[in-house]
């Protein structure tokens, strides 16, 4: 500040001489008396020169603070801002790149009905176009419908004349288009993430709704819960009709309850369905010989087979009944197809023998008691019998 006041001071000094010389002396007098002259231009200067960089210092943090707020679109009008003043073509920022590619890479944009573009060659290859200047010194951010976002950068600084001394810049920073249609259910898959939980319905089979319904029919009869096993069997039947143990189990389930009819519907309607099921026929001789309707039983076995594994069952409930009945011809039938089938027991020899004996087959009942005797598994009161008889066939004889 020094070194200029002393060249100012030298000005004046090489000047007064000729000044002196070319005005009057009372001018040259009164010029010579003013030595403050100099001082107020120089303090002028001085504040002058501290205004301009106050406002260079404030221009550069308000830019500063907007680069860091706007991020890529504040690099991209940046950008826009420093070919626009160097006087080069603008070019087209991507966001998230680092990458200026120059305009000539660009295709082409064409304007919109009703719109009249600027500058054909820069305007519609980079996206950037100059906009009128408005003197509100603001920044506008517009965003567009196709995913646009537009940024309006109007100047700052304007001459005393009311001139815009740099033009605003219209700097359009494109973004990446909504996902729409196809790549939103390409995106959106069936795949669990790691860690989740997927529920998958499981359709199960009649036969596999029965299974599981007879597990829980037995643990229920086993734990005395009658009533839910019922319901169970009932179930099992429901899923698969074919399901013989069920139909059974739940028709003693019935007797055991005192529902000796709704046993017997229950086996009727399965041997119905189901001929050759002759499990259904022998409990069915049983309940009717249970309730003395021996008709029926005697009924219900006929369609037992003499080659099906429980005709011998068959034929000791005929020869019961038969008994009972006091058929001693039945009895005797059904007593030789018991010692027919291979297996020979003392009982059944003397069954055969007393139905032949109550007939008065003497001759053949008094074989078939020495058979007896001859066989094990006789009782002491059967022995007694057998031999008291023989005794009397024989006096008879």
């Amino acid at each position: 500040m020094s070194v200029i006041n002393q060249m100012l001071k030298d000005l004046d000094k090489r000047s007064e001489p000729h000044q002196l010389q070319q005005v009057p002396a009372a001018v040259a007098i009164s010029a010579s008396k003013s030595p403050g002259l100099p001082w107020r231009w120089l303090i002028l200067l001085s504040l002058l020169l501290v205004a301009m960089a106050l406002m260079l210092w404030s221009l550069k943090a308000s830019d500063s603070e907007r680069t860091i707020a706007s991020g890529p679109q504040g690099s991209a009008q940046q950008a826009a801002e420093n070919m626009a003043t160097a006087g080069t073509a603008p070019v087209k920022m991507e966001p998230g790149s680092s990458v200026l590619e120059s305009h000539s890479q660009e295709p082409p944009v064409q304007a919109s009905d009703g719109q009249e573009p600027a500058n054909a060659s820069r305007g519609t290859e980079s996206g950037v176009s100059r906009e009128p200047v408005s003197e509100s010194g603001s920044t506008t951010q517009n965003a567009t419908e196709d995913g646009e976002s537009e940024t309006l950068t109007e100047p700052t600084t304007a001459s005393a004349a009311g001139e815009v001394i740099a033009p605003a810049l219209s700097v359009k920073t494109l973004s990446e288009p909504p996902v729409t249609g196809s790549s939103s259910a390409a995106l959106n898959t069936n795949t669990p993430a790691p860690g989740s939980m997927a529920v998958t319905e499981v359709v199960l089979t009649p036969a596999e709704q029965a299974e599981r319904a007879m597990v829980k029919a037995n643990a229920a009869r086993d734990a005395g819960k009658l009533d839910e096993a019922m319901r169970q069997y009932a179930m099992a039947l429901s899923y698969e009709p074919a399901r013989h143990e069920a139909r059974r189990q739940l028709a003693a389930l019935h007797y055991g309850q005192g529902q000796a009819g709704e046993a017997i519907k229950l086996l009727q309607r399965g041997l119905a369905e189901f001929p050759e099921q002759s499990s259904f026929a022998l409990l069915l001789g049983r309940l009717w010989r249970e309730q003395g309707d021996k008709q029926q039983a005697l009924a219900a076995l006929q369609s037992i087979g003499d080659s099906d594994t429980l005709a011998r069952d068959k034929w000791l409930l005929v020869a019961d009944i038969a008994r009972e009945q006091e058929d001693y011809a039945l009895a005797e039938t059904a007593y030789q197809k018991l010692l027919s089938s291979g297996m020979e027991k003392a009982q059944w020899w003397l069954g055969l023998a007393y139905a032949q004996d109550a007939q008065g087959k003497l001759s053949d009942a008094r074989y078939h008691y020495q058979r007896a005797l001859s066989t094990a598994g006789l009782s002491a009161d059967a022995r007694a019998y057998i031999e008291n008889r023989l005794t009397q066939l024989g006096d008879s004889q």
